[in-house]
């Protein structure tokens, strides 16, 4: 029988990928941040047991290629804790996809530099680090591993997996103390995922995510290491119960195109130690070039259809399916601003409306006015320090003119008292 030859082929991405020996490529490729410890040939440890209220974190610094559109990520990474812990472990794992880097960098200590992040990245909190090591309103696509459960209507799912998608930081955000639940963000999965017991029994964990951009298409799979070398599916955005809320866009850096990776992990009262082996980073190409124009043929869709099938066994959708949501990613531009281009697809409220900041009026969000007020400020400190300068001319003029006025009369009173010879 014959088989359809793929036009697409997959090609490592060593810039955006982590394995031993990992200082050489961590001083180049990556941010690290919190109580992350290093072992050079072993691992990355991101949190230790027995050391509460400390985190982890890492993630790609953009020097290398990160402009990734249509790739797979594989995170292989472990989890364990005290003996005398109960199996009680706190608080959990993120892993991310993110347009936003900055709040790892060094500069951000001042308060304005802080601030002057926030204004740039649109929003981010920089010193925030609730979604398990990562600030909670961080903009893309965050996993969220859950290994304690802060409500108690959440301890028969724990550990747990849930999936969001930031694309408004100035308005949406994890919130931890409720396991995700009162998030604002939008979680892609209806309930909790329910995990195996082995996340927290030492065994070595795979998570894979899979996206492709072109044809908004997003799948998140674990493979346990004791338990058999396949892949679990643990959600596809193929789905999701209608066409349009398949459809997916995870936000770029706005200036670069980047999307980085990271993984974090957060200890509170209760500690566990979480170890990161290796990030491996695959991206999609076609094996030939291709024009423009045939990104919008109808057989570019399905050529990524075969392509799912053949690699990952993934059936997307049936003909009529497959066409209706092809149609619909096509009607959107071309992704050159991911963020606004989600926000109106999932009809969120303007980027005024913000509950982090409670500002009324979009103007004052936006970084043209803050600009213009710092202008205005210091041209008001200017004018006051003008006027005191002027004043206090005017005050040593006066002064001494008054000195002057006073010499001259004690002068011609001291005339008028002497007698005449």
């Amino acid at each position: 029988m014959y088989q359809h030859k793929s036009k697409i082929i997959k090609i490592p991405n060593n810039d955006a990928s982590l394995s031993p020996p990992y200082l050489d490529k961590i001083n180049k490729y990556w941010y690290i941040g919190g109580s992350t410890q290093i072992k050079n040939d072993r691992s990355i440890k991101l949190t230790s047991k027995n050391i509460p209220h400390t985190h982890g974190s890492i993630i790609s610094n953009g020097i290398g290629d990160n402009a990734i559109n249509d790739f797979e990520i594989e995170f292989v990474f472990k989890l364990s804790y005290a003996e005398n812990s109960l199996g009680k472990v706190g608080d959990g794992i993120s892993f991310i996809l993110t347009s936003q880097n900055g709040f790892l960098l060094k500069d951000l200590t001042s308060s304005f530099a802080r601030r002057q992040y926030i204004i740039n990245s649109g929003g981010v909190l920089p010193n925030d680090i609730s979604m398990m090591g990562f600030p909670k309103n961080l903009p893309g696509l965050s996993l969220v591993l859950d290994t304690f459960a802060n409500d108690s209507k959440n301890k028969e799912y724990v550990p747990f997996l849930d999936i969001f998608l930031n694309s408004n930081p100035q308005e949406d955000f994890y919130d931890i103390d409720s396991d995700g639940s009162k998030s604002t963000v939008r979680r892609l999965n209806k309930d909790h995922i329910k995990l195996r017991k082995n996340v927290l029994q030492g065994d070595m964990i795979c998570l894979r995510i899979i996206y492709i951009e072109s044809i908004s298409f997003l799948k998140i799979d674990i493979r346990y290491e004791n338990v058999g070398n396949y892949w679990i599916e643990l959600f596809s955005n193929n789905n999701l119960p209608d066409t349009e809320t398949q459809l997916i866009f995870l936000p770029k850096n706005e200036k670069t195109g980047q999307r980085f990776i990271g993984m974090g992990a957060l200890n509170g009262d209760l500690t566990e130690t979480v170890e990161l082996f290796r990030i491996k980073t695959n991206e999609f190409h076609w094996d030939n070039d291709i024009n423009q124009e045939d990104l919008y043929d109808f057989n570019h869709y399905k050529e990524w259809e075969n392509f799912l099938l053949k690699e990952f066994h993934e059936q997307i959708t049936n003909e009529k399916d497959s066409f209706t949501r092809w149609k619909m990613i096509n009607s959107q531009p071309i992704y050159e601003n991911h963020l606004q281009e989600t926000s109106k697809l999932m009809n969120l409220k303007p980027l005024s409306h913000t509950k982090l900041y409670c500002q009324k009026d979009s103007k004052y969000d936006s970084s043209l006015w803050k600009f213009l007020q710092s202008i205005f400020k210091w041209m008001a400190i200017v004018f006051i320090m003008i006027t005191l300068y002027l004043f206090s001319i005017y005050v040593r003029v006066s002064k001494k003119h008054w000195k002057k006025i006073q010499s001259k009369k004690f002068k011609k009173s001291l005339k008028g008292s002497l007698l005449p010879i």
